[in-house]
């Protein structure tokens, strides 16, 4: 007597295996050296994403450019991270494990340093007021910001590597960026729609 196999039962994937659409970042923290395009990028983010942006710089610096005292400043960024949706630009890496550890999603803006020199030098020759500066802070170019810009690769790009990592390990989004910046496709790859929902303040 012949035997006929049984058909083969469809195999069910478990839950595990399937595909899931990841939720859109709601916490997105930007970093990365002077001159990266760091408050930009934010500002065109928010009008992708409609997320609150809060440029790190506008709050910490005060009029005439006197820092805000540490443990200050450690309370503000408490309440500024306390919410469920934000993003936030600015390096500050006294302070960037506890931004790391909260944030969602983590963009390195990585251009090279005589492109972040050129853009350091033109904002100060446009010299407008932006969102991303406080009141009473002109846009300045003195010699300690120049050699911070300059040596960003040598002192500073590893904690932003490391900082990447470590989101990496969490399970953060991670995304590092070295050439062009596309806030349409950043957006996109952070999970939202590409598409613009409100104006984009001028940082740049």
């Amino acid at each position: 007597m012949a035997l006929h196999p049984s058909p083969r039962r469809p195999r069910v994937e478990p839950d595990s295996e399937r595909a899931v659409t990841p939720l859109p970042a709601r916490r997105i923290l930007i970093i990365g050296n002077g001159g990266a395009g760091k408050s930009t990028l934010a500002a065109a983010l928010g009008a992708y994403t409609d997320l609150p942006v809060i440029h790190l710089d506008r709050l910490y610096w005060r009029a005439g450019w006197e820092q805000t005292p540490r443990s200050e400043w450690v309370e503000t960024l408490q309440q500024l991270m306390a919410p469920d949706a934000w993003i936030l630009d600015g390096n500050y890496r006294g302070t960037l494990t506890e931004r790391v550890e909260r944030a969602a999603a983590l963009v390195l803006l990585d251009p090279l340093t005589p492109v972040c020199l050129w853009r350091i030098v033109r904002r100060r020759l446009v010299a407008r007021q932006t969102a991303d500066l406080a009141e009473g802070c002109d846009e300045r170019l003195d010699i300690e910001f120049v050699r911070y810009v300059a040596g960003y690769r040598r002192t500073h790009r590893l904690d932003a590597h490391a900082a990447c990592a470590t989101a990496a390990r969490t399970g953060k989004r991670v995304l590092h960026i070295r050439g062009r910046v596309d806030p349409k496709q950043i957006a996109i790859s952070l999970g939202h729609n590409g598409r613009v929902v409100r104006a984009q303040a001028r940082c740049d």
